[in-house]
């Protein structure tokens, strides 16, 4: 019987075509390098409108348990600079009195305006001006090169830190990459934390939107997720990115007065206006939840001392089932 050979497919050999297999790798891995270094060479602005940053902190008896957002919620004018407006809100927990970490408790809710900030595009350069103050204030600056000292901003005080580039690198956020500088702290004996922090164009950095640029020791933030026009989008495309929903972080004062407070036998929570439903939440100094009351087409509510003991106390308002608002009373004899 003759010896039947094997016969190379087409035409090719063995050896070509591993040859041509490597060669595609090879242009696949230089085309995708390409595409994200034209994406990174872009710059990527901050959002104007319709997103999220959630973000977190934690540590060890460090009294800063608490999960929170910001929302842009529509622009404001201060001089001649047109800023987007920031809200917060959030929940702060206790520390675990036995571990020393964080617990479930609920210490307190908070809601409220948190500033707004301006990009200046030209230079990179990101402005954040709160409260009554308008004066600018530096948070992030994008125009920088590796080895880059970190100028003086919000969040970047090198007193405590000499803070500088170590690295630039991009990261997928999205649909496209983004360029991202990892960020080298160094202490008054010299000792460095390494790529401990990274800034990402249009978003803040790994920490969250404007938390302290501080190597974590026994506590640190992080940003838990980044959301636009509905979608999450960094790190995690899957996370529950809103803590609350837009509805529920729009700034309103719906609390008008709470009569007498501090009070000794009930006190009376007034409105703006009727509300379909109103539930009030009441806890104790320790986030126990004392109280629960239920109100429907109406402007009050009542709260009764009952089995209240004396103290502070703490009101999460539920109107129409999706405005969230925070207060609190006194209770005396």
């Amino acid at each position: 019987m003759a010896a039947t050979s094997c016969r190379p497919l087409c035409g090719i050999s063995k050896k070509d075509a591993a040859m041509k297999t490597k060669l595609l790798i090879v242009t696949i891995f230089l085309v995708i390098d390409f595409y994200s270094f034209a994406q990174t060479n872009v710059y990527h602005h901050f959002p104007t409108s319709n997103a999220i940053w959630r973000e977190a902190s934690g540590g060890y008896q460090c009294g800063c348990c608490w999960d929170n957002q910001y929302a842009i919620t529509g622009d404001t004018v201060i001089g001649i600079y047109t800023y987007h407006k920031l809200y917060g809100s959030g929940i702060h927990y206790y520390d675990d009195y036995y571990t020393g970490y964080c617990s479930n408790n609920v210490a307190f809710y908070t809601h409220g305006y948190g500033g707004a900030f301006r990009e200046d595009s030209i230079n990179k350069r990101i402005y954040l001006t709160s409260g009554n103050n308008s004066n600018d204030t530096l948070v992030y600056d994008f125009n920088l090169q590796n080895g880059d000292s970190l100028p003086i901003s919000l969040i970047n005080n090198q007193n405590l830190y000499h803070n500088y580039v170590s690295s630039v690198d991009s990261v997928f956020v999205g649909n496209n990459y983004r360029k991202c500088f990892g960020i080298t702290g160094k202490d008054f004996y010299g000792n460095t934390d390494s790529n401990y922090v990274y800034l990402i164009e249009g978003i803040g950095s790994t920490f969250g939107l404007t938390s302290l640029l501080v190597p974590p020791f026994e506590f640190g933030s992080s940003l838990l997720c980044y959301m636009v026009n509905g979608v999450s989008v960094y790190p995690d495309t899957n996370y529950q990115c809103t803590l609350l929903s837009i509805d529920e972080v729009i700034p309103t004062k719906v609390i008008s007065r709470i009569f007498p407070n501090p009070f000794s036998t009930s006190t009376d929570i007034y409105f703006d206006r009727p509300y379909k439903t109103i539930e009030v939440d009441v806890y104790n100094t320790m986030g126990k939840l004392n109280e629960h009351l239920e109100n429907s087409n109406c402007n009050k509510i009542q709260l009764d001392r009952q089995a209240l003991t004396d103290g502070l106390y703490f009101l999460r308002v539920t109107l129409d089932k999706n405005i969230i608002v925070t207060d609190k009373v006194i209770l005396n004899k």
